[in-house]
């Protein structure tokens, strides 16, 4: 009687078909860390330039004695209400700039970068008229709203990259800033 040694045919299709399945579970469950630790990554980047974004609005209003908003559509302006016709309402409005003090401007610009890892638009600071810094290029949407009777205005902004349709990807801060405070002391 003579041993054999070696496999089949049979054995050998068989050890590399449950080696092809188990490989493609370990390459998949590697792909998906790979992604998750991305979108992490993505999403911890937007929450930084989300709270750059409120901390620098708050911190310029605070230290401005004179705000003045002015709103994308219609022509809307959101001042300190100091006589009557400062008291209106503003509902979800397009922010276009931030005048302080008069000569220091926060304008939403649209984002001329042809990037696609940008938002739609960019939130630029004008300190003196001539320079130019960029506070955040992530912005998607930033909103106004000043109720009637309110010096508070809140402030919606939504960041994240041109054009991304998943909402895991875009952050969303909402926050409100006094703005009537100096000028009514001011007036006083």
């Amino acid at each position: 009687m003579r041993k054999e040694q070696g496999f089949t045919l049979m054995e050998a299709i068989f050890a590399i078909a449950i080696f092809t399945i188990l490989l493609q579970a370990v390459l998949q469950f590697f792909m998906t860390i790979y992604v998750d630790a991305k979108i992490f990554e993505r999403k911890a980047y937007l929450e930084d330039n989300a709270r750059a974004v409120r901390d620098f609005i708050c911190e310029q209003v605070a230290e401005s004695a004179t705000v003045q908003i002015d709103c994308e559509t219609g022509g809307k302006k959101i001042t300190p209400i100091v006589v009557p016709e400062d008291n209106v309402e503003v509902l979800n409005e397009p922010l276009k700039q931030i005048c302080l003090d008069g000569e220091k401007q926060v304008t939403l610009d649209h984002n001329a970068s042809s990037k696609k890892e940008v938002g739609e638009y960019a939130l630029n600071y004008r300190g003196d008229g001539r320079t130019h810094n960029l506070v955040s290029d992530q912005i998607e949407s930033l909103t106004v709203t000043r109720l009637k009777d309110s010096d508070y205005v809140e402030w919606t902004c939504v960041l994240g990259k041109r054009g991304e349709s998943n909402p895991d990807l875009k952050e969303t801060i909402t926050f409100s800033t006094p703005i009537g405070h100096k000028a009514k002391w001011e007036a006083k």
